[in-house]
C-alpha cells in the first residue's frame, strides 16, 4: 500500500475506533473483543513461533502481524510463508491484528493482501482500556510519565519482542520507548498489581531503562492474557515464567499462583504438549492477583 492509502487506513481506523467508544462507554460488561470484532471459535488464544506449534491446540488462532523488512525473515519468524499465513486466514484459522501503525507497513507490498482486509491495529486495546476504565487510566498515565518520560536512553536499546527463542528486533525513538513504557506501566497499576509497579518506581528513580525492562517482563505475563488473547487462552514458554518468577525472588514480590491448564481434547494437541514439554497454556482465569 502506498503512503496516502495507509493514511487513509489510519483515518478509517480512527472513526471506527470513535463510533465503538461510543457504543460501549456505556456498558458494564465489556471485552477486547468488542473493539477488535472477531467471530472467535473456541477453543482459541494467541500464537507461538512458529506458528503451526500451536494450530493444533486452537480452532482460532491470533496473530500479531509484523512489518518485516523481506518475506525471508517473515517466515524465519513464523515458520511459514506469507501465502501460507493467508490461507489459514482465509479458512479463518486465524485472525490477524496489526503489531504496529500501519505506517510502518509502508513498501512492504508482500504483505498488501492483509492489510488490504484492514485488520483492527493496537490502537483498539488503548480505546478499548480506556473505555474499560471510563478514563481512570490517564492518572497513571501521568504517573508514569512522572517516572520515565525522557529518562530512558535507547543508545543501545531496540525494541524487542521475545516469543520463546524467537526475538524480533527493530529500531524505535526514545518517544516510542517512552510510551510503550508508561502504557505497560499504566496497565500494571491499573489492573492492581501495585505491589509490582511500587518496586518498578523504585527501581526506575535509580535506574530508569531497568523499570522499563522489568515493566514489559511483568505485563507479558499479568497483561498480555487478557489484552492480546482477547480473554482467551495465552501460551507461555517456561523461559519466560521463570522470568518473571526470577525477578519475583529479586524484588521480593508475592508470587502469583499460576495453574497450568490444556482445556483441549485434540489427541494430537495433548501429544505434542507432553512431547514438547510446554508450559502453556496459561490463561487469564488462573492467574489471581
Amino acid at each position: 500500500m502506498n503512503e496516502n492509502e495507509l493514511e487513509e487506513y489510519e483515518n478509517k481506523e480512527t472513526e471506527i475506533l470513535s463510533k465503538l467508544a461510543k457504543k460501549n462507554f456505556n456498558r458494564e460488561k465489556i471485552s477486547i473483543n468488542d473493539f477488535c470484532g472477531f467471530d472467535l471459535k473456541k477453543p482459541y488464544g494467541f500464537h507461538l513461533v512458529p506458528i503451526y506449534l500451536t494450530l493444533p491446540f486452537y480452532k482460532t488462532q491470533i496473530v500479531n502481524l509484523h512489518p518485516f523488512e523481506t518475506e525471508e525473515i517473515f517466515e524465519e519468524h513464523y515458520g511459514i510463508s506469507p501465502d501460507q499465513l493467508l490461507e489459514l486466514y482465509r479458512k479463518g484459522r486465524v485472525k490477524i491484528i496489526l503489531a504496529s501503525s500501519p505506517e510502518r507497513f509502508k513498501n512492504k507490498e508482500y504483505l498488501d493482501p492483509f492489510l488490504e482486509k484492514m485488520p483492527p491495529t493496537p490502537s483498539r486495546e488503548a480505546a478499548f482500556e480506556l473505555v474499560l476504565t471510563r478514563g481512570r487510566m490517564m492518572e497513571y498515565f501521568e504517573e508514569a510519565r512522572e517516572i520515565f518520560n525522557s529518562k530512558l536512553n535507547k543508545s543501545e536499546f531496540s525494541r524487542a519482542f521475545t516469543i520463546g527463542a524467537h526475538t524480533i528486533k527493530y529500531e524505535i525513538t526514545e518517544k516510542d520507548l517512552d510510551n510503550l513504557t508508561i502504557n505497560t506501566y499504566a496497565s500494571l497499576k491499573y489492573y492492581g498489581y501495585s505491589e509490582v509497579t511500587d518496586k518498578i518506581h523504585n527501581i526506575a528513580n535509580i535506574n530508569p531503562n531497568f523499570g522499563s525492562f522489568l515493566s514489559q517482563v511483568y505485563y507479558r505475563v499479568l497483561i498480555d492474557p487478557i489484552i492480546a488473547s482477547l480473554d482467551g487462552c495465552h501460551p507461555f514458554f517456561k523461559e519466560e515464567i521463570e522470568l518473571k518468577n526470577t525477578y519475583d525472588r529479586f524484588l521480593n514480590i508475592t508470587p502469583t499462583r499460576e495453574k497450568n491448564i490444556l482445556p483441549y481434547s485434540q489427541d494430537v494437541g495433548i501429544t505434542l504438549f507432553e512431547n514438547l514439554k510446554l508450559n502453556m497454556p496459561i490463561w487469564k482465569g488462573s492467574i489471581h492477583r
